[in-house]
């Protein structure tokens, strides 16, 4: 199934009657679910550390999740919005991470003098960041009081797609993390975490540090429809074509390289390099010759929001 909706700047979408989006064992003096169906929830209890998660209801396989993350707190207080994924490894329907469960953690936060995205593998690594945030991201992220006056508080998308054994985070639907679920998911980082396709997955939502008395509003989108779009690119073998750089997790460090996974509404980056004495002289999308944005070094970019599930893309150089 399938739910897509918010409020603030974002159009609702899809309302889907009065199905159950949230666990009821909840802390009602943190949390109000009465939006729930409008497509958001409020933090609540007039400031303070919401360590009590909210749970999704059910379990999950794949999932496409997206939360709006607003930051109301003064920089000290380290405000973080994050989303945790728990895997049931052993099967049983309980969270035990004694018994092998694991969990990942992916949140955004203002913390050592940053604003940053953070990810946590396993119930004892570590914070990593995979992605310090932009200026207009940050712009997006912290809510000042002309925004609230105006009702203009726009806040930052974080998505997060499950997709089998991976999972990717996305930031204003521009890819930033990948991580392999039978390592990261691990709590030294480089060995088998025994997470597999099938397993399934418990989601929690935490708000630390709200300031505001009133309440943050938090709107989110859900999923469990997740399939990673075709772009298939075919060159006369004279130049290279990579996507987006991302960060990958690999034995308990960071690497960078291409993503080659790309989903509906994600934002994607083609870098088209000639090899030395060529050049690009032909580039179709879909059987359609388009313009590229042509770079000082001889290379050129090409940039498109994925809103179907099949691309091909022709290059040619000479």
């Amino acid at each position: 199934y399938s739910f897509v909706a918010s409020k603030s700047a974002h159009e609702i979408t899809v309302v889907f009657g009065e199905r159950k989006i949230f666990e009821t064992n909840y802390d009602s003096t943190l949390w109000d679910i009465s939006g729930q169906h409008d497509g958001y929830v409020t933090v609540i209890g007039g400031g303070g550390s919401t360590a009590q998660p909210l749970q999704f209801a059910g379990s999950y396989q794949n999932i496409d999740l997206t939360i709006n993350a607003r930051d109301y707190a003064d920089s000290s207080t380290a405000a973080r919005t994050d989303v945790e994924f728990t895997f049931d490894v052993d099967g049983d329907g309980v969270i035990n991470t004694s018994k092998g469960d694991q969990t990942v953690t992916f949140g955004v936060v203002y913390s050592d003098n940053a604003y940053r995205v953070q990810t946590r593998g396993g119930t004892l690594l570590n914070w990593k960041t995979p992605h310090d945030l932009t200026q207009a991201e940050i712009d997006k992220f912290v809510i000042t009081a002309a925004e609230v006056a105006s009702g203009n508080e726009d806040g930052l998308d974080l998505r997060m797609v499950r997709y089998g054994t991976v999972m990717y985070m996305f930031v204003e639907n521009r890819q930033v993390a990948f991580c392999d679920l039978t390592k990261c998911a691990n709590s030294s980082g480089d060995k088998a975490s025994n997470v597999k396709a099938d397993t399934k997955m418990y989601v929690y939502l935490r708000h630390y540090d709200d300031k505001r008395a009133d309440g943050v509003e938090i709107p989110f989108s859900i999923s469990t429809e997740v399939t990673p779009a075709s772009i298939a690119v075919t060159t006369n073998g004279q130049g290279t074509v990579t996507a987006n750089s991302v960060n990958y997790y690999i034995n308990n460090g960071r690497t960078s390289k291409a993503s080659d996974t790309h989903f509906i509404g994600e934002k994607v980056v083609l870098t088209i390099k000639p090899e030395t004495g060529k050049q690009i002289t032909g580039f179709k999308v879909d059987g359609v010759e388009v313009q590229l944005v042509k770079n000082a070094d001889g290379s050129a970019t090409y940039s498109f929001t994925v809103t179907k599930q099949s691309y091909s893309i022709e290059v040619i150089f000479a």
